[in-house]
């Protein structure tokens, strides 16, 4: 069973949560954290409608496009979901597909915009 999913549509859509966790997760600095979510969190976005001005909003989810650190969070974000699913493989939640007798597991492919996910075709993974 391949599950594709859409990379570009995750990080518009990262939640603040995992965001928050990753940095404390690999043991950065809290002063480092601090940083990086103060400036996760304190974004504004004003849209032009027609040439006219919309009031201002707060987003509450995703990382901003064009933020120079958006990039660096977003692979950190991944690494850790690559360890997650490496974990539940581990613990033999999830069975990846093998190509050959004794050849290696792969649980996923990542490509620049998709991530493929790999698992035995059974009821219990569906």
């Amino acid at each position: 069973m391949v599950i594709k999913v859409d990379m570009e549509k995750v990080y518009d859509h990262l939640c603040w949560d995992f965001i928050r966790e990753t940095p404390k997760n690999i043991k950065c600095l809290i002063n480092f954290i601090n940083l990086v979510w103060h400036c996760v969190t304190t974004g504004r976005i004003r849209m032009l409608r027609n040439g006219e001005t919309l009031k201002e909003f707060y987003p509450s989810r995703g990382v901003r496009q064009g933020d120079p650190i958006s990039p660096y969070l977003f692979i950190m974000c991944i690494e850790r979901f690559f360890h997650l699913i490496n974990l539940v493989v581990d613990k033999h939640f999830w069975k990846p597909i093998q190509l050959k007798c004794g050849g290696p597991l792969i649980p996923y492919l990542a490509f620049v915009n998709d991530l493929f996910l790999f698992m035995e075709a059974s009821k219990e993974y569906a």
